[in-house]
């Protein structure tokens, strides 16, 4: 499933707490009788919050088994419905659209959001809607309101990172986003070097109109505890290539992502070969990245 073109299956389903679920509508200020749509809508656990609150609910979900499971969620509330399909190929509209996705699913479905009606509110959970501005966020909701304010545009193109260092948990399939600055063109993204099998990756756009940053999905597939690899993730944007380094290993010490400046590449290289040898533990390979590196996440 190597750079697919459309929202079926992209990158797998994962639940949200019941916490976030009620934050996101709060935030919408949802009412009753007001049409709501999830896209992506899984087990149906977000489409049953709303309907509580006397929304008319609609569910988009392109797995079958989901559908069902969601039909079953919303089972006792009037007008409700699950439909199975793709929502990149399916009409949607509503006062409300709530969307769990990807970084780079939400930037390509960014044009059929802006074409919603004005006043629509929109509510995008753990990922933001790149090149928009939040009207509001909290916890890990962003609110946005139509027409959305725009984000202010990057100056430099190229990746945002000359390299980075992940630390994965094991036996997992596990996204990680990666920010390319564009320029104005087409934009297309590949992997080379050892993580060119067995990794799935988006890119939010195939062409951009001005400098934007563009999200791309990399979906790294289950590998066993220990395993490390090692490669380059390559830009080609406005007949100009644009690389980075990504080196990767799966542990169950210590999860984390690490942005590491482009003088530290050669540094965390061997170090990552000392830890495919078996000559050096996770805990000293953090360690071992000491060229100024910036941490981007740990959890």
């Amino acid at each position: 499933m190597s750079s697919p073109t459309a929202a079926k299956g992209w990158p797998f389903w994962a639940p949200t707490s019941a916490e976030e679920i009620e934050r996101g509508l709060d935030l919408a200020a949802l009412r009753p009788g007001e049409r709501f749509v999830d896209l992506g809508c899984g087990d149906g656990r977000v489409l049953a919050a709303a309907a509580r609150r006397g929304a008319r609910v609609t569910g988009i979900e392109a797995d079958p088994d989901r559908a069902v499971q969601a039909r079953a969620a919303v089972a006792g509330f009037a007008g409700a419905e699950v439909i199975e399909g793709d929502f990149a190929e399916l009409p949607f509209e509503a006062e409300v659209v709530y969307a769990y996705l990807s970084p780079a699913l939400l930037r390509r479905l960014r044009p059929r959001l802006e074409g919603l009606a004005p006043g629509t509110r929109i509510v995008a959970v753990q990922y933001a809607v790149e090149g928009w501005q939040p009207a509001a966020a909290q916890g890990l909701c962003r609110f946005y309101r139509l027409p959305a304010a725009r984000a202010s545009p990057p100056a430099l193109s190229g990746w945002e990172q000359a390299a980075v260092l992940l630390t994965l948990a094991p036996e997992q399939r596990i996204l990680v986003p990666l920010y390319l600055v564009a320029s104005p063109g087409r934009v297309s993204v590949h992997l080379e070097g050892e993580l060119a099998t067995g990794v799935d990756i988006l890119t939010g756009a195939g062409s951009v109109n001005s400098f934007e940053r563009v999200p791309v999905d990399v979906v790294f597939g289950k590998a066993a505890e220990g395993a490390s690899a090692t490669g380059q993730v390559i830009a080609e944007n406005a007949g100009t290539a644009y690389a980075a380094t990504l080196a990767v290993v799966r542990t169950s010490l210590r999860h984390g992502q690490w942005n590491v400046q482009k003088e530290g590449v050669a540094t965390m290289l061997a170090a990552i070969a000392e830890v495919a040898a078996g000559r050096l533990q996770v805990p000293d390979l953090l360690k071992s990245i000491t060229v100024n590196p910036e941490r981007l996440s740990d959890g």
